[in-house]
């Protein structure tokens, strides 16, 4: 095997053993932790008959080796169990709303790398106008996403009043899909057009660039070839991991703006105390995380020669 493909079947191995710990640690969490579950699901006032019907239903009278085998032979068949409130499928439930939440953040994502992109462009080409926007930009950093969520939405709200922000709704259409990864790639655009006009700012000090300037190269070029060749690894590992965040700004975003995402399902399960549905929006995210982890493990091994080993 080749040293590539030993460096993508390490990032595969480690995806898979960090989602194997987050079965786990959600299996104990939700179904061992808490004690007599249907108790804590159903709250001290439930009768007895009540009780024991969800202990039947959710199968907690089995042993707990038995409960967890046929957890994973339930995620094996793409089943993540019944829930407690409406008993109705669990993952049914999760995955439409998985995919709003998935569309926001890697929308989100893809406009802070091109954003990043085109400020710095900018202020190779016109200096005079970088030095005005690069500095608003880098003020980002400093603003929580839940201000700027709510300082957006009362904006909208006042100018376009007939317009609906819940992306997914049946009114909703392509603009009111995009306005929530605009707020959600907000803080994204501020670090890593910092990062990046940090490492453009190294790389134009080198004397390949001094070189490539004095034989005559256009600046386009310059900047291409000689300032973002070298700060490409550095910029793109900040965007996956800078990918996170972004899920976790888009939930918040969901919540405040009413989108019938997973955030504003984790908030409903986390009130109902729905523990199945909690667990399988914990592995639905560990698996996409892990997912997210390998593909950038892989691309490290690809554009960066030194972590390879």
């Amino acid at each position: 095997m080749s040293l590539q493909g030993r460096g993508a079947l390490r990032a595969l191995l480690g995806a898979l053993s960090l989602l194997a710990g987050v079965v786990v640690l959600a299996f104990f969490l939700f179904r061992v932790i808490p004690g007599d579950a249907a108790r804590a699901q159903l709250g001290p006032t439930a009768s007895e008959e009540s009780v024991r019907a969800l202990r039947h239903d959710l199968g907690l009278g089995r042993p707990v080796w038995e409960q967890f085998t046929s957890l994973i032979g339930g995620l094996v068949r793409g089943d993540m169990g019944v829930s407690s409130f409406n008993r109705q499928p669990v993952a049914p439930q999760i995955l439409p709303r998985f995919s709003i939440t998935a569309t926001i953040g890697l929308q989100a994502g893809l406009i802070a790398l091109v954003v990043s992109y085109g400020l710095n462009l900018l202020a190779w080409l016109r200096p005079a106008a970088g030095r005005c926007v690069l500095p608003l930009v880098r003020a980002g950093v400093l603003l929580p996403v839940f201000f700027t969520t709510v300082f957006a939405a009362v904006l909208l709200g006042i100018f376009f009043p007939s317009l609906s922000l819940s992306a997914g709704s049946a009114e909703s259409g392509p603009f009111t899909q995009i306005v929530p990864s605009l707020l959600a790639s907000l803080y994204p655009v501020a670090v890593m057009t910092t990062v990046l006009r940090e490492k453009v700012l190294t790389a134009s000090n080198s004397s390949w660039t001094r070189a490539a300037r004095a034989t005559g190269m256009a600046p386009l070029a310059v900047f291409h070839r000689a300032l973002l060749g070298p700060s490409l690894v550095s910029w793109l590992a900040v965007w996956v991991n800078q990918i996170s965040l972004v899920f976790f700004s888009a939930m918040v975003l969901e919540v405040i703006l009413s989108i019938p995402g997973t955030g504003d399902l984790l908030l409903t399960a986390v009130q109902r105390r729905d523990y199945p549905v909690l667990q399988g929006l914990l592995i639905v995210n560990a698996v996409f995380f892990a997912a997210l982890a390998a593909a950038g493990d892989i691309f490290y091994q690809q554009f960066d020669p030194r972590v390879r080993s």
